[in-house]
């Protein structure tokens, strides 16, 4: 854990006291036990010398890894890419993949999906974390394989706040020239200059403008003010005055 966020931590429970207890799952004994979750804030307590920590204790034989996850959905939800992990650690203990989603209550569709993740680029992998692409974009932008592009495309993706849709046209385009990128016949500055010719484009039904879907905005409005919106933009379209 990095040091600086230890002693925040650290000092957060000095000032407010443990918020939230650890997990330990007990052993035969009764008197010991293996840590289920909460490892950071133990390990702050004990930067602080604390002797005594609260607990929720487990009985013997309670699956550690499913307390973990049940207190972690409970009290906060996991990125897909927490989820990865998980899933992925209960694949390596030979859980199949039906078990896995009983787990989660889940479809085996679902953390098929989770698992993919941790194949995907290490840079993809904290996008998704961070929340800077939704996953339905990280599944397109892993099909990628230049490092350099596909962290441009990911920088875009969170500027412009682009959909599937759009980040399925960005890798047909990277997929259209690759050949020619890779033997240096194409520079990825010429491949950004025709970035817009895979840029979904919609007419604003008010002024006619076309702007990038990603730009628009869909709104809800009451059925009286819908049919006054349509209306007017008949009224333009045809060149009558509107109020």
């Amino acid at each position: 854990m990095d040091q600086d966020a230890l002693g925040a931590l650290s000092d957060d429970i000095a000032a407010n006291g443990l918020l939230q207890p650890i997990g330990v799952v007990l052993d035969d004994t009764g008197e010991g036990g293996e840590l289920a979750w909460g490892d950071r804030r133990l390990m702050a307590v004990r930067a602080l010398g604390w002797d005594v920590v609260t607990a929720r204790c487990f009985p013997p034989g309670t699956d550690p890894m499913q307390a973990r996850l049940s207190e972690n959905q409970q009290r906060e939800p996991l990125t897909p890419v927490e989820e990865a992990l998980v899933i992925g650690e209960c694949a390596d203990r030979g859980e199949p993949v039906a078990l896995i989603a009983r787990r989660f209550r889940r479809s085996v569709g679902w953390v098929e999906q989770r698992a993919a993740i941790l194949d995907y680029p290490a840079d993809l992998q904290k996008a998704i974390h961070a929340g800077h692409v939704t996953l339905a974009v990280a599944t397109c932008l892993a099909e990628i394989d230049h490092d350099t592009y596909r962290a441009e495309l990911i920088g875009e993706a969170k500027r412009v706040g682009a959909n599937s849709r759009t980040a399925t046209l960005w890798v047909a385009q990277y997929q259209a020239n690759r050949d020619q990128i890779i033997t240096n016949q194409l520079t990825l500055d010429q491949l950004r200059a025709n970035r817009d010719e895979y840029i979904i484009r919609h007419a604003c039904p008010l002024c006619a403008a076309e702007s990038p879907i990603e730009q628009t905005r869909l709104f809800r409005v009451c059925p009286a003010c819908t049919k006054r919106l349509e209306d007017e933009i008949s009224a333009r379209a045809a060149g009558r005055p509107t109020g």
